[in-house]
């Protein structure tokens, strides 16, 4: 057996908190962007119920 290679990167606190920061931003972003489309969903049904109503007027 050979012998283990010396480490060429040490494991500091910063890179342990850049690393945990790093894997939790994908989540934090897919959840924003969710509540952002749900917020302009709920803020567009006034708008949709007003062009529902204007189309039954007209027909």
């Amino acid at each position: 057996m050979g012998r283990l290679p010396d480490r060429s990167r040490y494991v500091t606190t910063g890179a342990i908190i850049f690393n945990i920061i790093f894997i939790l931003a994908y989540p934090i972003i897919a959840l924003f962007y969710l509540t952002f489309n749900i917020l302009v969903w709920i803020l567009s049904i006034p708008s949709r119920i007003w062009a529902f109503v204007a189309r039954k007027i007209r027909s």
